[in-house]
């Protein structure tokens, strides 16, 4: 699927456009470090997402899986870590709008902790920071296994590829000289054409699937991140909003959707 020109492209300058978009809010006065640290990883995830049709990404591919490795530890660290909420980090109204106030001494108080950009770059661990802790864990573990497991497979199943295409013209050849002998000595020799075609087809079809317990993985994690984008587009849409909540739901919502369009394209 990648392999269309009008796709790669267009998957290639959504991505690039995401992380200049990451960066962007990465470089926010109000985001706190544990915010700022997270965008910068979405962002690099995005770059790396944008660069993985290219040749040089599988050259490096065991920097990428460790990478994001250790940035879904890092997630999982903060998930599981108590947290306190910077004041300035929810701004009593001016970061998250109508649902942010101030208490009468003066500590940030949130009626939907994860409308806010702290809680949504996972900074504070309060449950809805939990819960979005959790989740950038999943995408960068999932970007792990992808450079880990699927790239490098995917890339052995394209030479195998090349190998059956030699191997079947060679056997073509072979076919085409068993029919010229059956025609000189009269006798009805068994042309290795259908053989040929059959091993052929076996052959692609056993390179082209994916195996059982990887095939389970990657409909598990499609369905994760389908189920992530229609969330993050929820909440990008809903009233009451801000701004900055609206676009940094909708980057969430073109990342889950492009890391499920991603695994499709494997």
């Amino acid at each position: 699927m990648l392999h269309e020109p009008i796709v790669l492209w267009s998957y290639v300058i959504v991505f690039l456009l995401l992380g200049l978009a990451s960066l962007g809010l990465a470089l926010q006065r109000r985001r706190s470090a544990a915010g700022r640290v997270g965008q910068l990883l979405h962002a690099a995830m995005c770059f790396a997402m944008a660069a993985m049709p290219a040749t040089f990404f599988m050259q490096v591919w065991w920097l990428w899986a460790f990478g994001f490795l250790a940035a879904a530890l890092w997630f999982v660290w903060l998930a599981v870590t108590p947290r306190p909420v910077p004041e300035d980090a929810c701004g009593c109204g001016d970061a998250c709008g109508p649902e942010c106030t101030c208490d009468e001494a003066g500590e940030a108080s949130r009626d939907g902790a994860a409308d806010s950009v702290a809680a949504d770059t996972v900074g504070d661990t309060r449950r809805a920071g939990r819960g979005m802790a959790w989740y950038h864990a999943f995408m960068m573990a999932a970007m792990s296994w992808m450079t880990w497991i699927m790239l490098p497979m995917q890339a052995m199943r394209r030479g195998m590829t090349g190998m059956s295409g030699a191997a079947d013209g060679g056997m073509d050849t072979m076919s085409g000289s068993a029919d010229g002998m059956s025609g000189m000595s009269g006798t009805d020799m068994p042309s290795g054409g259908g053989m040929a075609e059959s091993a052929s087809a076996g052959h692609t079809m056993m390179i082209t699937m994916l195996p059982t317990w990887m095939l389970v993985i990657t409909v598990a994690v499609v369905a994760v991140f389908a189920v992530a984008f229609v969330w993050w587009l929820w909440r990008a849409v809903r009233p009451g909003a801000t701004v900055e909540v609206r676009l940094h739901a909708w980057l969430q919502a073109i990342m889950a959707a492009g890391m499920a369009f991603g695994f499709l394209a494997m």
